[in-house]
């Protein structure tokens, strides 16, 4: 009945304390019901904190006493010793006052305080609780690579501005406020930083050396302690053109009513036209002819007829193509062609020869599905002598093209189209290749 009568009172008086005192009599019996409002508190480990004065149900003025202090480790309750204690306690509010020092361990900490009157003493337990934690930066580098490589021209400019296969991952700091250093430095006017999706962005040129390059940080709490790094190295790529496919005519062919056959390392078909009588042939390829509109180019050219024998007409395309090239390391390619033409009425629009670049895979597909004739129009355009337009009756047209790496190191053809579409006028002559010559510039490690 005794305890019931108490905890009556304390209902009825909790909601009217003031600090310790009340304005009626309470038992006259050691302090009870000691409440901080603040008692579970998250604390950096690097700050001071003072928490607030209890409210305590006690007969007279109550003096307070840290009864012990205990440390949390894997759900472990570890007594602290008074040495390694942080907490200190006013005697006469109660306030709980935390300074952390270089020896106090990160974690959750329970306190147990005593309330004494001169009915006795009272001890509370896990009164006020305090999570210390470190809220200083916390970095650390995610790598898909073993080894962080960066590739530069001769000149020290890298092929690239930002590093794919690592990043920053980081707690407690912007992105933007992170420190980069290198070891050795960095050349003047050069400079390595993390944007805001945590990758690393150079910008200006490197020497053939290998930098370490560390990350650091700073916040209201401190700097940061672990510093990760790792090992940046440079390689030099110089730029070499080699040979891609040179065309080279040994001997020549007249194949008899042929569409499709490979000859010189070459493929050559007909996507559009009729058939042919027999005797009859699209192809005329000479290694020794004397009637090439360039007197001093006899020699290496590829022909097609107009087939003026079949109804006077000779409506068709035709496609040589070369072998399937590696574009491996490749930055440029020049394609240099030789489009010759014999007793013409024209180059422009229906009568014309092109040169177009395409990937492996998008002609294989077109010649799967025999769609050659309807896409190759899509394929990227390396020539075409409808831009040099005459009405000469000899002509011969020598051009050269550059283009960056298409493929992204897919291997690629070049196709050589040949459009004769007049219906109209007599055929005579013929037009045709004397040059196809594919280089690269490729990067090579130096």
């Amino acid at each position: 009945m005794k305890k019931l009568i108490y905890i009556v009172f304390a209902f009825i008086i909790t909601s009217c304390l003031t600090n310790h005192e009340v304005d009626f009599d309470v038992p006259n019996v050691a302090p009870e019901n000691l409440l901080y409002h603040r008692n579970d508190l998250t604390v950096a480990h690097n700050r001071s904190v003072q928490g607030d004065a209890p409210e305590v149900i006690s007969q007279g003025t109550p003096t307070f006493d840290i009864e012990s202090v205990a440390w949390f480790e894997d759900s472990v309750r570890i007594d602290v010793s008074d040495e390694l204690n942080p907490f200190t306690i006013d005697i006469e509010t109660g306030q709980l006052s935390l300074e952390p020092t270089d020896e106090t361990a990160l974690g959750k900490y329970h306190v147990n305080v005593m309330a004494s009157n001169e009915y006795g003493t009272s001890t509370f337990e896990d009164a006020f609780r305090v999570m210390l934690v470190d809220k200083r930066p916390e970095l650390s580098l995610e790598t898909k690579k073993d080894s962080i490589i960066i590739f530069m021209d001769e000149a020290g400019t890298p092929l690239t501005t930002q590093l794919e296969s690592i990043s920053v991952m980081a707690e407690g700091v912007f992105m933007s406020d992170i420190n980069v250093t290198t070891s050795p430095a960095l050349p003047s006017a050069t400079t390595i930083t993390v944007d805001a999706n945590g990758r690393f962005n150079i910008r200006g040129n490197l020497e053939e050396v290998d930098y370490e390059i560390t990350i650091s940080a700073e916040n209201e709490y401190g700097a940061s302690e672990n510093n990760p790094s790792f090992t940046l190295y440079t390689k030099t790529l110089k730029i070499v053109e080699r040979d891609m496919f040179v065309m080279n005519i040994e001997e020549g062919l007249k194949p008899d009513n042929q569409d499709e056959f490979i000859f010189a390392g070459m493929d050559f078909m007909k996507i559009e036209g009729p058939e042919l009588p027999s005797g009859q042939t699209w192809w005329n390829i000479a290694i020794d002819r004397n009637n090439h509109p360039d007197a001093d180019r006899k020699e290496n050219f590829i022909t097609r007829n107009y087939a003026r024998n079949y109804d006077g007409i000779s409506t068709a395309k035709h496609m040589i193509v070369s072998p399937s090239l590696s574009t491996e390391g490749m930055e440029v390619m020049t394609v240099d062609i030789g489009a010759m033409f014999n007793n013409i009425t024209g180059v422009g629009g229906e009568q014309r020869i092109e040169a177009r670049v395409v990937s492996e895979s998008a002609y294989q597909e077109a010649l799967t599905s025999g769609n050659i004739n309807n896409v190759y129009e899509n394929w990227t355009l390396a020539f075409n002598s409808a831009d040099f337009q005459t009405d000469e009756k000899k002509l011969f047209i020598h051009n050269s093209s550059e283009h960056s790496n298409l493929f992204e190191g897919e291997d690629l053809r070049v196709v050589v189209v040949l459009v004769h579409g007049l219906t109209s006028a007599v055929n005579r002559g013929f037009m045709g290749i004397d040059e196809l010559e594919i280089k690269g510039r490729f990067l090579e490690i130096d």
